[in-house]
């Protein structure tokens, strides 16, 4: 542990100089910082080596980061459509495509799944790649799939009825 003040060798703020990491240092030991520092620093080393795995796992993040504060946005304004009185369809739209992001950002951050399967992804076979990689595997429950899909005849309802006059705000019970 460092007693004083003087955290000049501290591995900690040698490589950080974040004023945040000045109560850490002075807990953690200095051989205790060395070895961490060390081993991020091989650990960057191995991810220098393999620019090409970074740069994918990057991008699949990004998407997912993304999609994650797509679905929050979307979540939001329907909270406000919904205390505001507004139109139906634009609540159900909006719930359906918070679920479809934050379901895109979960298959996103599944190292099973190839990147490729990711671009321009179908509504269907975002629908099935859920069901076969989280909801078959137990990872998440049967009634994901059964509000995704609530969900997706909500919006599809809303595609079609609403130019005719719309739905009753009773057809939206989930």
């Amino acid at each position: 542990m460092i007693m004083s003040n003087d955290l000049t060798n501290s591995p900690f703020m040698k490589e950080t100089n974040w004023n945040c990491q000045k109560d850490l240092a002075s807990i953690v030991s200095i051989k205790h910082q060395t070895r961490f520092v060390n081993r991020l620093r091989r650990d960057l080393k191995k991810t220098d080596d393999n620019v090409e795995e970074c740069i994918y796992l990057g991008w699949k993040n990004f998407k997912a980061a993304r999609s994650l504060l797509f679905s929050a946005i979307m979540y939001v304004e329907c909270e406000e459509l919904q205390r505001n009185d507004y139109y139906d369809a634009l609540i159900s739209y909006g719930l359906y495509y918070s679920f479809f992001h934050a379901t895109y950002a979960l298959i996103c951050l599944n190292p099973n799944i190839d990147k490729n399967e990711l671009r321009k992804i179908k509504h269907y076979k975002l629908f099935k790649m859920i069901e076969s990689n989280y909801v078959s595997t137990n990872i998440l429950p049967k009634e994901y799939i059964k509000h995704f899909e609530k969900l997706r005849i909500l919006r599809e309802l809303t595609s079609y009825f609403v130019p005719l006059g719309g739905l009753k705000r009773s057809m939206l019970v989930i």
